[in-house]
């Protein structure tokens, strides 16, 4: 998934409720190596080394959604953490 699907899965989240689907799609890749997520999703917007020599892979969204004059932006992170064999572990998400 390319960072615009993100976006758009993201929007639909937000207007049709759809948050367990994205949670749904974090969950499928547990288990799965970092380099698969990579291809599908592109570079993480940030990467960080943990002490166990795994990562933190952060990938962040940001937009807004209006209706007529009244806005709200949004900034939304997806975190997958990997251990020190670069495989998915566990991830979160925040303001998502």
């Amino acid at each position: 998934m390319k960072p615009n699907s993100l976006l758009v899965l993201f929007i639909a989240c937000i207007l049709f409720g759809a948050c367990s689907t994205l949670s749904s799609r974090m969950e499928s890749w547990v288990g799965k190596d970092r380099d698969e997520l990579i291809k599908a999703w592109g570079p993480p917007s940030q990467e960080i080394r943990l002490k166990d020599e795994g990562r933190s892979m952060v990938y962040i969204t940001q937009g807004a959604v209006f209706s007529g004059e009244v806005g709200r932006a949004w900034t939304c992170r997806m975190i997958f953490n990997t251990n020190s064999n670069d495989i998915i572990t566990s991830w979160s998400r925040y303001g998502c």
